[in-house]
């Protein structure tokens, strides 16, 4: 298990029994919900992983949920020009 820190409002605990087989467990910060829509968020998390775009969610919970981990990269601006980014921030924005 790895407690993960650097985010601003929720907790990340990392488990795992191997590197390819991570879970990732967010227990949602106090108030948070007031800036953050997690309806939509699940709703999107769940369009971006039926593309391969995102983890599966294993499971929610009152104030938090279970998800998988997919390796990648942080998308910056130069990335996020490219039509084939572009789409799915699209798809988000739909949500």
């Amino acid at each position: 298990m790895q407690t993960f820190t650097g985010g601003y409002t929720n907790k990340l605990i990392g488990c795992s029994m191997n590197p390819d087989d991570v879970v990732l467990v967010r227990i949602y910060g106090k108030k948070s919900e007031l800036t953050i829509n997690r309806e939509r968020e699940i709703k999107a998390t769940v369009v971006l992983n039926s593309n391969d775009c995102a983890a599966p969610i294993f499971c929610r919970f009152e104030n938090g949920l279970a998800y998988g981990f997919v390796s990648g990269t942080a998308v910056n601006l130069e990335l996020a020009q490219k039509p084939a980014i572009q789409r799915y921030f699209f798809v988000l924005v739909l949500f």
